[in-house]
């Protein structure tokens, strides 16, 4: 199990009509929900803001972006009390916590051209 990931109950893998974004949603909908009514109104607003969640064999993943509330989920209190809540409202599923960089679509770009070119490809900014 990495950092950003927790047991919220057995770990056993979720039922399978779990495994879609929109019951995804909707069990992360639940955790801000219980949220609210914690002592923790800063982290009830973070997590209600988060929008890339997915549900995969048993685990909950919240796709952050911004490296500040990656930050502030992965502290060792906020992150226990999520992963409960999680574990209070489905003990079948863990909470993992990742921070997602994005590249650019130019830089993508240049990584694709680099790798069918190589060194024959020169590129001028």
């Amino acid at each position: 199990m990495d950092s950003g990931q927790r047991a919220a109950g057995s770990g056993q893998p979720a039922e399978k009509d779990l495994n879609n974004s929109k019951s995804a949603n909707a069990l992360w909908g639940k955790v801000v929900l219980a949220l609210r009514e914690s002592k923790y109104p800063a982290l009830h607003v973070a997590c209600g803001n988060l929008r890339d969640i997915t549900l995969t064999g048993g685990v909950l993943t919240v796709n952050v972006k911004e490296e500040y509330i990656y930050n502030l989920l992965m502290g060792e209190e906020n992150l226990n009390l999520l992963g409960t809540l999680l574990g209070k409202i489905n003990g079948n599923v863990m909470l993992s916590i990742k921070l997602k960089t994005e590249h650019n679509e130019a830089e993508e770009n240049i990584i694709k051209l680099k790798k069918k070119f190589g060194e024959n490809l020169k590129i001028e900014q």
